[in-house]
């Protein structure tokens, strides 16, 4: 890998990942612990010790940068080189040049899991038949309003109501799914481990 110059810029990635914790060494001092997963950084040493509270301030930054992160003279950059590089080197720290582009938008905006078009719909209204429509479409048996409950959960009910920024209420967790409306959406993916 490249040398680190000076006007490279550097990040942290999954920045929600680091952590820190102050500790007293032998002598009654705290000293500054960073943690980046399994990671333990220790920055026992007066002169470094900034540079560890700056990383926990910053989100990017230039090399040539943490030069000045010092409670006296400024660094001199072969020091501060050989701390960034083994940062790079134990994946604390980036290249941004190195960062993949922002991830694009791979999921369509519908589902596909509703007809397109369909309006919402609501239990109660002026309709006096509006509840037992609605439950004969999606449980196939009528039911009078004060009996809703025994299908639906109090919780679900409202899932057929739009909040004021005209997302349905439980978004993909509609239920009854008779009630879905394919809403255009923009999905992401998690940027956190494990499945959702």
């Amino acid at each position: 890998m490249a040398e680190l110059q000076p006007s490279e810029e550097l990040f942290i990635p999954k920045r929600k990942r680091l952590a820190h914790s102050r500790l007293k060494n032998e002598q009654g001092q705290e000293i500054l612990h960073l943690f980046y997963g399994e990671i333990e950084l220790i920055f026992d040493e007066p002169d470094v010790a900034p540079l560890g509270e700056k990383l926990m301030e910053v989100e990017r930054f230039r090399a040539e940068e943490a030069m000045a992160w010092s409670n006296a003279a400024p660094h001199d950059w072969e020091k501060i080189r050989d701390l960034l590089q083994a940062l790079l080197d134990q994946n604390v720290l980036k290249r941004v040049a190195d960062a993949p582009p922002a991830a694009k938008e791979t999921y369509p905006p519908r589902l596909g899991l509703a007809p397109e078009g369909r309006e919402p719909r609501a239990f109660t209204g002026t309709d006096a038949q509006r509840c037992p429509a609605l439950t004969e479409e999606a449980f196939g048996r009528a039911l009078d309003l004060e009996n809703l409950e025994v299908l639906v959960p109090i919780y679900r009910i409202a899932h057929a109501t739009l909040d004021t920024d005209g997302r349905q209420v439980g978004e993909n967790n509609v239920s009854p799914r008779s009630l879905f409306l394919d809403l255009p959406t923009q999905r992401k993916v998690c940027s956190f481990p494990g499945s959702r």
